[in-house]
């Protein structure tokens, strides 16, 4: 009998990321200490914008310097839990991705979570990122090779709904009380995508995407 090859658990880490089949200068890069005034800066101009969706913690604690937040980063990837990117655009910081809680064994799923600056929300940067990291999760030698992708989301967060359903995520329905946010136990849509899905049978969800969005914006004659 034909044995296939073991997949490892983890994946390799630093991993940089670029879109394949769009022309968007878009990148997907690990944080480092040079990005503290940067990422300082790019929040507090956005203090307003992201507060209503920002996560908080229901116990007190400890403050950590960006430095620090850095190596935690880089110690989880190493451990193969969690994973964080920068984005950025025409070399310009405009916000961030992660893949947290990522299983392995009979589970093999991460959880996607992500933010982007006020002037970049729209332009079609947030799904094309997401649509990046699938691939990576699902498909890259490289990646953890996960089965499943899920983006959890506030109801009333419309623009992060837009985001996962262009992208081709399925709704699941709602997850009770499952995230702290402004001090308050908040209940989440929930979102996946698995790997043999619709959007990732072509072998990739972003050609799968940008040939979505391509037929959508083409003129009807």
């Amino acid at each position: 009998m034909r044995q296939s090859a073991r997949i490892r658990d983890g994946f390799s880490y630093p991993v940089t990321l670029r879109p394949r089949f769009s022309s968007e200068p878009l990148v997907l890069s690990p944080y480092t200490v040079h990005d503290r005034q940067e990422w300082q800066q790019l929040r507090a101009r956005n203090a307003q914008w992201l507060q209503p969706w920002d996560s908080t913690s229901p116990f007190p604690l400890r403050t950590i310097t960006f430095r620090q937040w850095v190596a935690v980063m880089k110690k989880n990837a190493h451990r193969g839990t969690d994973v964080t990117w920068a984005l950025r655009y025409r070399g310009q910081l405009v916000g961030d991705i992660s893949m947290d809680a990522i299983n392995y064994g009979a589970l093999r799923m991460g959880i996607v979570g992500y933010w982007i600056s006020q002037d970049m929300a729209g332009h079609g940067l947030t799904p094309l990122a997401l649509a990046c990291v699938c691939d990576w999760a699902f498909f890259d030698q490289s990646g953890p090779h996960l089965h499943r992708v899920e983006v959890d989301l506030l109801p009333s967060n419309e623009r992060s709904r837009r985001v996962v359903e262009k992208v081709g995520f399925s709704y699941e329905g709602v997850r009770r009380g499952l995230m702290n946010v402004n001090h308050a136990w908040e209940d989440h849509e929930c979102w996946s995508m698995l790997s043999n899905d619709e959007a990732a049978r072509s072998g990739s969800v972003e050609w799968s995407y940008v040939h979505r969005q391509s037929r959508l914006s083409e003129p009807v004659s």
